[in-house]
This record gives C-alpha cells, structure tokens and sequence, in this order.
C-alpha cells in the first residue's frame, strides 16, 4: 500500500513538475552539487559558439597570437588534434594522434605543442605549424589528464588532488614541484581534469561533476568555483571538460568552457575581482606570464568591456541562464502557470528535484573511483 501511495505521489509530483517547467516564465533550482566551504561564482553567457559533437574533448585554449582555437579530441585510437575558427568551428588544421595513444591536455609553449596521454606515461611534442611529432617526454606522475602553462612551466592534472609543474631544461621535461588543492579546512579536490592558466589564477575541471574551481597555484586553495549546471544536459562520459581564457581573444573576464562531445561552447561573464582574485600591484614570478585581466599594467575594466561590447554585439541572443551563489535561473519564454497551481508545482519541483539529486549522487558514486576507456566507442 505504502509503495502504491508513494508510486502514484511519484508520478504526480512528475505531471505538476512538467507543467511547472514547460508553463511557467522561470524554473529556479538550487545548485546541488557544489562544495561547502568555497564560494560559488556568479556568472552570465555572453555567447555560445559551435562544438563538433564528436569531440570527445581533453585539451583546450585559444592562441595567444592567432585568437583561434586549439582543442585534443581524446579516446583511443580515434584522439586527433585540430585547430579552428573560434567564430565559425571551421576547421583550419587537423592531425591524427597515433592510434595506440589516448590524447589528453594541450598546450602551446614557445613554438611546441605539448600534448598529455592518458595511460602511455608520455608528453608528445609536436611543432606548432606543422603539427609533426618532434619527441616524447616521459610522465611518470600518474595518468595525463590536463594541460596548461604560465608562461615559464607547464601544469599538469592526473585525476588526482595535485598540479604537477614541470620546466623545460635543455629540450627535456622537468619535475619541478607539486602542490595539493584544497579547500580552506583541508578538504582535498580530487578528479582534477582541464586546466587553465589565467594569470595568476589556475581554473580546473572536477571531473563527472559541473564544477570547476579558482584555485591559487603556489598554495593549492581552492578559492572559488562555478557551478556549470543548467548548460548543456549530459550523462555518462559527456562530462564538462574544456576551459580557454584569452584577455585579447575573448575579453578580460571571459573563460570559455564546453564539454565531452557537446555541441557548442559557451563564454562565461565573471567580474574581475571572481576571476583573479585580490588586486595585485606586483608582477607575476613569471617574466613570461599571459596577459590577463589581472596584469596589463594595472587591473583595468576597459578592455574587458571593449571587448565584451564587440562580443555582444555579434550575439544573436543565446538562452538566458544566469548561475548565481548557490542558485541558478534558467528563463524559458513560454506561458505563465495557473495561479491555483503554483504552490503545488513548488512541492511537486522540489520533490522531483530531490529524487534526481540522489539518483545522480549514487551514480556519482559508483563511476567516480575510475576513468572509462572507450576504445571501441
């Protein structure tokens, strides 16, 4: 009998939910899957730009000098490297990894790309213009899974709590250091996946979650995170992974984030104080650090806004979803539900809403303590 209430409970809660979502002008869900103890980003889309669907995606920036992108597409015996039009996706460049290899994080240094592999315990360099293999560095700091540089080392994620920075000594690859990331009461942040360097700040994925973090990459705090729910709705290995940031390509206190195989990418808005962090007088450690919103002489809002100006003029009005602290808005400009349903759609919301929550934390669970090799996908 208990089952039988609960069952038919279940699906009426469903019916009033799907009334409220497709009825109503704004559905308004609390951000789940967030870690306590650090603050939650607010942030807007500013545009959304195409994805190849059949990116399964590892590596990701936006050239310094060229502003177009450079993404590695993983999964064994089908990882190319490809480089394109961040406006159009055109492609412009494209090469095959070799088919015993699994790509993973990307990076630009110097006149070299940089690309991770995942079991092979291995760094390919390849030349930037021509994309021809020049070496192979040993990696023997656990799997490669992401990528990135400040300018004078490279930094890299294995799936676990560290950032590994590694120099480039007479042509060969060098352990320099690692430091943990954490929140303020200790607590590690495992699963770390894409990586990017926004002078002097680090933003990294959480893999199989929608968060990625802020974190300070001489002391490992993780300062901030943004909840990317509410994007794109994926499952399984369709994990969000893929973060860019170019103060010239994209605007100051823009990043660019996407996901395994999703469609499209999206630019994220972030106030320059959320993005960098405490204003910096000083110059980064790194002569040779990225220009970012943070270090153009002073920490100046007029050429993010110049660029942000151009960006939204080009913008042909993408879905509105506003993440903010602890919460996120999604408008859906359809009609208005019926007064005299509100309060039970409310009710009907939140119990789906809690339902889903643990369905997903249990699945979380159980795929969380590995990394799945598709070879054959």
């Amino acid at each position: 009998m208990f089952a039988s209430s609960l069952s038919r409970y279940a699906w009426a809660s469903f019916k009033i939910l799907s009334l409220l979502v497709f009825s109503t002008g704004h559905v308004t869900g609390t951000v789940t899957d967030v870690i306590s103890g650090v603050a939650v980003v607010n942030y807007k889309i500013v545009k959304q730009v195409p994805h190849k669907t059949d990116c399964f995606s590892e590596g990701l920036f936006m050239d310094p000098d060229s502003h177009e992108m450079w993404e590695s597409c993983g999964l064994t015996g089908k990882s190319y490297l490809r480089r394109y039009s961040f406006e159009t996706g055109e492609t412009l460049q494209m090469a095959n990894v070799p088919k015993d290899l699994f790509s993973e994080g990307l990076v630009r240094f110097g006149q070299s790309l940089f690309m991770l592999t995942y079991h092979h315990n291995q760094v390919v360099e390849y030349d930037a213009s021509t994309l021809a293999e020049i070496k192979r560095h040993p990696f023997t700091y656990g799997e490669g899974w992401g990528l990135t540089t400040d300018g004078c080392d490279l930094l890299a994620t294995t799936g676990s709590a560290y950032i590994f920075r590694l120099r480039l000594v007479d042509g060969e690859l060098t352990f320099v250091s690692k430091v943990k990331v954490q929140t303020s009461d200790g607590t590690a942040v495992r699963m770390l996946n894409e990586v990017e360097y926004v002078t002097p700040k680090l933003w990294v994925n959480k893999w199989l979650t929608n968060l990625i973090f802020r974190v300070d990459p001489i002391t490992g705090l993780a300062e901030k995170q943004v909840s990317l729910k509410g994007l794109h709705s994926w499952k399984g290995e369709a994990t969000p992974n893929g973060l860019a940031y170019s103060v010239d390509g994209l605007g100051g206190n823009h990043l660019l984030v996407t996901g395994k195989l999703w469609p499209q990418m999206f630019l994220l808005e972030l106030s320059q104080e959320d993005l960098c962090g405490p204003s910096v007088d000083s110059e980064p450690s790194c002569p040779a650090a990225p220009k970012s919103a943070c270090f153009l002489g002073a920490r100046t809002e007029e050429v993010s806004n110049a660029k942000a100006a151009d960006i939204e003029a080009s913008t042909s009005s993408p879905p509105s979803v506003e993440a903010k602290a602890g919460q996120q808005e999604i408008v859906v400009p359809l009609i208005t539900l019926p007064p005299l349903l509100s309060e039970a759609a409310s009710v009907g919301a939140v119990t789906c809403a809690c339902l889903a929550a643990f369905v997903s934390y249990r699945i979380l669970q159980q795929r969380r303590q590995f990394k799945v090799v598709q070879a054959d996908v």
